[in-house]
C-alpha cells in the first residue's frame, strides 16, 4: 500500500510559513514608529529564518510524491496530475527562497521609519500566496490519489488535516498582535474620535 505523510509536512511548513507572517506583521508594526524601528530589523530576520525552515518540509513532501509515484506504478492516466503536483511543489521551494532572500533584503531597511514597511508588505503577501499554494496541494494529492485508484493501484486515501484552520490561526496571531501593538503605541483606531 503506498502512503505518504502530507498532513505532518504540510502543517509544519504552514505553521513556519505562519510564524514567519507574524513575524513581519510585527516588524511593519514597529517600522511604523520612529523609537520601535530599529527593531523591526530582527523581527525580519526572524521571519527569514521562518521562511527557510519551511523549505525542507517543502522538499521532503516532495521527495515523498516522487517515492509515492514511483510505488503507485506510475499509471500513465495519472501523469497529469502527477506533473502538476510535482511542478507546485518545485515552484513552492522557488517561492521561498526568494521570500527568504527578500526577508533578509527588507531587512537591511527595515530600521528606516515608514520606508521599510513597503517591502515587508508585499513578502508578507507572497507568504499568504505561498500558503494558499500549500493549502491546495491536498487537491491535487487527493486527485492523484483518486486517479490510481481507478487505475486499479493500491494507494491510501488522502485525507483533509484541516490546514485551514491552521492558517486562520496565524492570521488570528498576527491580528492580535497587531492590536496589541496599537494599543501599547496608544494609537486610535479609525473609528475612533480623537479627543
Amino acid at each position: 500500500m503506498c502512503f505518504i505523510d502530507y498532513q505532518n509536512l504540510a502543517a509544519a511548513a504552514l505553521l513556519a510559513l505562519s510564524a514567519a507572517v507574524t513575524c513581519i506583521g510585527i516588524a511593519a508594526a514597529k517600522n511604523g514608529s520612529i523609537c520601535l524601528a530599529p527593531a523591526a530589523p530582527g523581527w525580519m530576520w526572524a521571519a527569514a529564518g521562518f521562511a527557510a525552515a519551511a523549505i525542507p518540509f517543502v522538499a521532503l513532501l516532495l521527495v515523498q510524491v516522487n517515492d509515492y509515484w514511483d510505488c503507485m506504478g506510475s499509471p500513465a492516466d495519472c501523469v497529469k496530475q502527477f506533473e502538476e503536483l510535482q511542478s507546485s511543489l518545485e515552484w513552492s521551494i522557488t517561492g521561498l527562497g526568494i521570500i527568504f532572500a527578500a526577508c533578509i533584503a527588507a531587512a537591511t531597511i527595515a530600521w528606516i521609519p515608514f520606508i521599510g514597511a513597503l517591502p515587508m508588505i508585499a513578502i508578507g503577501v507572497s507568504l499568504a500566496i505561498q500558503a494558499d499554494t500549500i493549502l491546495q496541494w491536498n487537491a491535487r494529492l487527493a486527485d492523484l490519489a483518486s486517479c490510481a485508484i481507478e487505475a486499479g493501484k493500491p494507494v491510501e486515501p488522502v485525507i483533509d488535516p484541516g490546514l485551514r484552520a491552521i492558517l486562520i490561526g496565524g492570521v488570528l496571531i498576527y491580528s492580535a498582535v497587531r492590536v496589541y501593538d496599537r494599543r501599547l503605541k496608544g494609537i486610535p483606531w479609525r473609528w475612533q474620535k480623537s479627543k
